[in-house]
Parts: C-alpha cells; structure tokens; sequence
C-alpha cells in the first residue's frame, strides 16, 4: 500500500509540474479526461493560425564566449529560423551580447528554453528583446 501511495503521489507531482508547465505556456483548460478546453495564448500563432503574435521574438544573449559568438548562427538555427543576428554592445573583447531575431515567436520560445543548457552557452543570460 505504501509503495502504491508512494508513486500516486510522484505522478501528481509530475502532473502539478505538467500544469504549471502548460500554465506558463499558455495553455488552459484541461479536464479531468485530458480533452482541452479553451484557448491557446498565442501558442499557435506562426503554425497555421489566423492570430496575430505581436510578442517578442528577439532573444538577447549576454555573457557570449568567443567559442559562442563564434557559434551562435548554427545554435541558434537548431530552434527555428533566424532572420538576423545583430551585435548588440560594440566591443572586439569577450563577453559578447547579441541579439537573435526568430521568424516565429514559439521558435525564440524553444531557444529561451534550451540555450543555456548549451555546451559553450553556460553562463549565458537571456532575456526577450524588441
């Protein structure tokens, strides 16, 4: 009975954690039987849906090793498609801080997810640009 009351309890964790996930996402309105109610926030805007996102989708890194500016372009390329890449400081000396302009808003989403973890991005800052 334990080891049963042991695992509900880790998959409400996980669902808790799934909730707050889809809550920062947008998403609301699920019912006890998973069908979806409601809207998507923006969530679709730029995959066939007729809503405008006006969010931003420029990511902003900070803290840009030589190794990172270096490979910035191809990184970033791997969340979506990039219009531009602009140097944001006028500085030839590490850090670097460049700013990422995405076609699609869920695509800067991925790379504001997912940058930092990259193997030259540790210690990178991101934060959403104009």
């Amino acid at each position: 009975l334990d080891a049963v009351n042991s695992e509900r309890q880790v998959l409400e964790n996980k669902l808790q954690q799934l909730r707050e996930e889809a809550a920062r996402m947008g998403v609301s309105g699920f019912g006890a039987r998973g069908g979806m109610r409601g809207g998507m926030r923006g969530g679709m805007a730029g995959r066939g849906s007729m809503t405008l996102d006006k969010r931003p989708r420029t990511v902003v890194l900070r803290n840009l090793t030589r190794e990172a500016a270096e490979q910035l372009g191809s990184e970033m390329a791997q969340f979506g498609e990039v219009e531009n890449i602009d140097k944001v400081e006028d500085t030839n000396e590490p850090p670097f801080a460049y700013a990422v302009k995405f076609k699609a808003r869920w695509e800067a989403e991925n790379a504001m997810k997912a940058a930092a973890s990259l193997e030259n991005f540790t210690g990178v800052s991101l934060e959403w640009g104009q």
